[in-house]
């Protein structure tokens, strides 16, 4: 029994201390940023946004955006905007297959080693058509 006790606190021990790394890729690809920025030893439980802020803390990104009710709404990556009359947007792709994410950066929390893109990307307003 004292065995199994010593098992399971360092077994806490070790899970209160994982830690994870996120890749945030963002277009164009050359240039300092190639291969992506890393963002490490981040709190198994952060949130994109979290690398996010990390990185720029680290100054290997910038970013702006808008808090809303919905969470936070990215519109700059790198000095790049967002143009609305142009109806683009930050598109976020991440996951093993590269898909939109179901989740905004204040609200998606990345796996361990994922890898995150920013695509700034047009959509179609039903309105235009």
């Amino acid at each position: 029994m004292y065995r199994t006790a010593i098992l399971f606190t360092a077994w806490c021990f070790a899970i209160s201390f994982a830690e994870k790394h996120v890749k945030i890729l963002i277009p164009p690809y050359g240039g300092e940023n190639e291969g992506g920025i890393h963002v490490r030893t981040l709190a198994d439980d952060a949130t994109l946004l979290t690398a996010m802020k990390k990185a720029q803390e680290e100054e290997k990104m910038t970013f702006s955006g808008n808090e809303d009710t919905i969470g936070f709404y990215v519109t700059s990556i790198d000095g790049v905007e967002a143009d609305p009359k142009a109806h683009q947007y930050w598109q976020i792709l991440g996951g093993g297959n590269m898909s939109p994410l179901p989740k905004g950066v204040s609200d998606y929390i990345p796996y361990d080693n994922e890898a995150v893109l920013f695509r700034l990307t047009p959509w179609v307003d039903d309105a235009d058509q």
